[in-house]
């Protein structure tokens, strides 16, 4: 693929850079990729700008796992 914009064909609008987060799912030249994984300079990137990238927030990610704790009930 060469670098260039690239229409979501879900809502026909360019992607930008927030549609690129871990286990965000993208539609890119005919084929569905899921984002699972990303190298260190990507991870600290989000990390660092949090008004472009609340969902990479140390603290949006441990209210998800409060979340996902509240709802197991221990035996």
């Amino acid at each position: 693929m060469e670098r260039k914009k690239h229409h979501n064909p879900v809502n026909q609008k360019y992607y930008i850079e927030q549609n690129f987060l871990l286990g965000s799912t993208l539609f890119l030249g005919g084929f569905k990729f899921m984002l699972i994984k990303a190298d260190e300079y990507t991870e600290k990137y989000q990390e660092d700008n949090q008004d472009l990238f609340p969902q990479a927030s140390m603290s949006h990610v441990i209210a998800k796992i409060k979340r996902g704790a509240n709802g197991y009930k221990s035996l």
